[in-house]
């Protein structure tokens, strides 16, 4: 342990802190002094200095600036690539149980108290993450951990009997009915090219929710169409038309 009296060598390589530090060879200048006489020459020496074994830092060899440097840069850090003291201790993977569920709400309180007393600290290093914490203490996945927080904050139940609903299932979409109309469809826009008038997607699904009360959206129509071999013809004095595998090109008509 370093004392007061090993403070007091400063420079000195009696004092323990010197066995992480190299010291380095003292340079010295050449000076000549207003009152000393000629021929004779007087030397001014610089302050010691030490070179840090474990970064490689030079500094002045002082023993309050070596002991600030060591504990730097020897500071411990929570990095996930350091061997620390969990290391080798295997995760758990299995289905927890009440108590094993419990033990991951206690632990998640107390972290979440340990956050709100950080928040009156005058600053912060990393922001904080309960969950991910928890997961590191306990060896439990993230996942694993949110699920078990979320059941608790929502039955505070310790025996997480009460499970939690499943989502309602929706009914399925009905099938698409067109090819039921398909006669019709076939019918109407026969008769609109023969009375010379605009035929679109949008106009056959006015017709099938006029006649049929079957209402249908128009890009679906669309693609109905062109799988019925149904084309867009050119313009014709600025009418729209479809052209279907069996029909006449009216556009010269």
């Amino acid at each position: 342990m370093l004392t007061m009296e090993n403070d007091r060598a400063i420079g000195r390589p009696s004092d323990p802190i010197w066995k992480h530090f190299t010291k380095m060879e003292q340079l010295r200048t050449t000076a000549v002094a207003k009152s000393s006489k000629e021929g004779e020459t007087t030397y001014t020496y610089a302050r010691p200095r030490a070179k840090c074994n474990e970064c490689g830092c030079i500094m002045t060899a002082q023993a309050r600036q070596l002991k600030a440097h060591y504990a730097k840069c020897n500071k411990p850090e929570d990095r996930d690539d350091q061997v620390s003291s969990m290391h080798g201790i295997p995760a758990i993977k299995h289905q927890l149980s009440a108590a094993e569920k419990l033990l991951v709400v206690r632990c998640h309180a107390y972290f979440k108290e340990e956050k709100e007393k950080e928040k009156f600290l005058p600053c912060r290093t990393t922001p904080w993450q309960t969950r991910e914490r928890v997961s590191k203490c306990l060896g439990i996945s993230q996942k694993t951990v949110s699920q078990v927080v979320t059941e608790w904050n929502r039955f505070k139940d310790p025996t997480f009997q009460l499970k939690m609903p499943l989502p309602p299932q929706t009914d399925k979409p009905t099938p698409c009915r067109l090819t039921e109309f398909s006669t019709s469809i076939d019918t109407f826009i026969a008769s609109r090219n023969a009375e010379q008038m605009d035929v679109t997607a949008q106009s056959v699904c006015a017709f099938l929710e006029s006649h049929h009360g079957y209402a249908v959206d128009v890009a679906k129509m669309r693609r109905f169409l062109r799988k019925q071999g149904y084309t867009p013809g050119p313009r014709t004095n600025g009418r729209r038309y479809l052209v279907g595998p069996n029909s006449i090109d009216l556009s010269h008509t």
